[in-house]
């Protein structure tokens, strides 16, 4: 019955397909010992990831338990050291064992973790929640299946899903099922003290519940965050660029469910907290420009979204050779012609110059503040952050443009406006085509 209840939850709600190869976060505690254990039961390839931080005398012990275990059950098992940082203990031990566990499952060929929360642990979380006056995103708990986080999904592979296959059953069913199977588990002394909020809620908290609601208390308020997971919904004001579009926040009462949302999707590391959220609402109503900084992530507000962009260091600048130059935002082309056009298609990411404009130094770099040009047409000198403006590049995007410049003198805004002492004219005496290539990604306007 129990692997019946397993193996439907895991299609149906975690996205698995039988017999799946997958990383299983195992600390060898009940939790994850069972789900382990029902997972090769039910024919899955399990991949057992023991976390090592280091932090416990007993470490060893436990990561030799969870590979005699997992040779027992017929998984492979992996040890991985994840030192944990500075501050918070139990926040960088999160942070450092669910990267580690992203690492494992790349390093083993799995595009998924499971771990082993239950129905309680869900409850636990969702209490923990209302205690912090939390909205409906706090109130639905953990998710069956989500993303780890683009902080995790590393340079090449892909990102990396995290499941929780155990979330149907409370703890007492978990245990249950391990003693009628015979499986031996090992019980972590952390989880005994009371020095931590989760456990003084688990110690006190829910018995209390209990005796007034039943032993099946902590399985209502799971079922409880599974509505309000339904009631949020997809959150169809999120999108998969990274972006919120204001138009979806129009309504004051639903601004900081979506806009938790967003934060949750697009900066996980950042705190979720209600201040934090709430700079996030005021950015609704900035003017355009304006920008929350979250640590590694900044949200800006363009003229008809919030667009939360992962902050890079700037790209150095690129010395053009003859035929031109590769760099991480594209790749800039530089062909001679064998006459001088007497007429010409324009392209935004194509020009045709005077050979003579391209002078060394030939750079494609990141514009900065001062850089200014005369484009071809007429109107004056302008500045490149007014022309920016006036072309509509969202100001999320603005940092990332770029310019081809000659010595001190821009010769091409990429993609926008080119400068006129470098257009053709008349007494052009050799011609050259510029193409700006822009790598897989690559925003609009040069970078």
């Amino acid at each position: 019955m129990f692997a019946t209840q397993l193996l439907a939850y895991a299609v149906d709600r975690c996205g698995l397909a039988p017999g799946q190869r997958l990383a299983v976060g195992t600390s060898g505690g009940v939790d994850s010992t069972v789900l382990l254990r029902a997972l090769c039961v039910l024919g899955f390839e399990a991949v057992a990831v023991y976390v090592h931080h280091g932090l416990r005398a007993e470490a060893d012990d436990e990561a030799a338990f969870v590979a005699a275990m997992a040779q027992e059950a017929g998984a492979e098992a992996l040890v991985v050291r994840a030192p944990v940082g500075p501050g918070n203990r139990q926040g960088e031990a999160r942070r450092a064992r669910y990267a580690a566990l992203a690492g494992a499952a790349r390093q083993s060929g799995c595009a998924v973790v499971a771990v082993g929360h239950t129905a309680t642990d869900q409850a636990e979380t969702v209490l923990m929640a209302l205690v912090r006056g939390a909205g409906l995103r706090g109130l639905s708990g953990m998710a069956p299946r989500r993303r780890l986080g683009d902080a995790l999904a590393g340079e090449t592979g892909g990102a990396i899903s995290l499941v929780r296959p155990l979330l149907w059953a409370t703890r007492a069913e978990v245990e249950a099922e391990a003693r009628a199977r015979g499986w031996a588990w090992r019980d972590d002394a952390s989880n005994a003290t009371d020095a931590y909020r989760r456990n003084r809620l688990r110690h006190h908290v829910l018995p209390l519940l209990d005796a007034e609601g039943g032993p099946a208390t902590a399985a209502r308020i799971a079922a409880s965050a599974d509505a309000a997971r339904a009631a949020l919904g997809a959150s169809p004001a999120v999108a998969a660029d990274g972006s919120v579009p204001l138009a979806a926040l129009r309504a004051p009462a639903e601004r900081s469910a979506a806009l938790a949302e967003a934060l949750r999707t697009f900066a996980p590391d950042a705190p979720r907290s209600r201040a934090v959220v709430a700079r996030l609402v005021a950015l609704v109503e900035a003017p355009a420009g304006r920008r929350v900084g979250l640590g590694g992530v900044t949200v800006w507000r363009d003229r008809d979204r919030l667009r939360f962009v992962r902050d890079a260091p700037a790209a150095p600048p690129a010395a053009v050779a003859r035929d031109g130059v590769e760099t991480a935002a594209g790749r800039l082309v530089r062909t001679p012609l064998d006459a001088v056009p007497e007429t010409f298609p324009r392209t935004p990411f194509a020009e045709i110059v005077d050979a003579s404009a391209l002078v060394v130094p030939l750079v494609v770099r990141p514009w900065a503040a001062g850089d200014r040009l005369v484009p071809v047409g007429g109107g004056g000198e302008r500045l490149v952050a007014d022309l920016l403006t006036d072309a509509r590049v969202p100001p999320s995007e603005r940092a990332a443009a770029l310019v081809l410049a000659s010595g001190e003198r821009v010769v091409w805004l990429v993609g926008l406006r080119l400068a006129a002492f470098a257009g053709v004219t008349a007494g052009t005496a050799a011609a050259e085509r510029i193409e700006w290539r822009p790598a897989v990604g690559a925003v609009p306007g040069g970078g």
